[in-house]
């Protein structure tokens, strides 16, 4: 079945040498763990490319950006009228038709829900590579822990050498975790390997 195109979304509104100002925040896990990213405008698949790269993920799972009732996604696994195609929309046409907040989800099973704010549009600054990760707070959680409570659980266990699941649980993540990590450096030496 043929897919309609997105709904009332104009043009993107923003200038060929803006970039748009977001913050990614995951919720309900405190204190919040999120990134503040510059980023060319783009379609929301490329964006959850960043977003994946970012946080970072390693991009194995379902994931859509729910924008009102509508959801972008993959467009092989769009399953309802209401989704579209991820490919077909873009950060400037959210902007343009004054979207400030969006939801984007990663791995249904985990359901790793993150806002995304439009902060603002600044001018693109010569000599920067584009995207990249100007703030932000604490490590992501690694893929597969079983969402917020499994990750409220793995740090508990790893916190607690005599907790006979410890040994296991360490393993398992590949080392100690420190839930307070954060490197802009490497986030955006892997943000570099994108062509934008």
């Amino acid at each position: 079945m043929a897919r309609k195109k997105p709904l009332g979304l104009p043009p993107a509104a923003a200038k060929t040498g803006d970039v748009y100002r977001l913050k990614v925040a995951l919720e309900y896990l405190k204190p919040q763990i999120w990134r503040r990213i510059e980023v060319p405008d783009c379609t929301l698949e490329m964006l959850h490319v960043v977003i994946q790269r970012l946080m970072p993920w390693d991009s194995s799972h379902l994931w859509c950006f729910q924008v009102g009732r509508t959801r972008y996604q993959d467009e092989e696994f769009l399953d309802f009228p209401e989704d579209r195609p991820a490919s077909e929309a873009t950060l400037g046409q959210l902007a343009a038709a004054g979207v400030k907040k969006f939801r984007y989800t990663y791995d249904f099973g985990d359901s790793w829900d993150h806002q995304v704010t439009i902060e603002k549009t600044v001018p693109r600054e010569a000599k920067i590579k584009y995207p990249r990760c100007t703030a932000g707070a604490r490590a992501c959680p690694p893929d597969d822990c079983g969402g917020y409570p499994g990750y409220e659980r793995l740090l508990a266990v790893l916190g607690h050498p005599k907790d006979p699941e410890h040994e296991d649980m360490l393993e398992w993540a590949g080392g100690p975790i420190d839930p307070e990590a954060f490197d802009p450096d490497a986030i955006n030496k892997d943000l570099a390997k994108l062509k934008m």
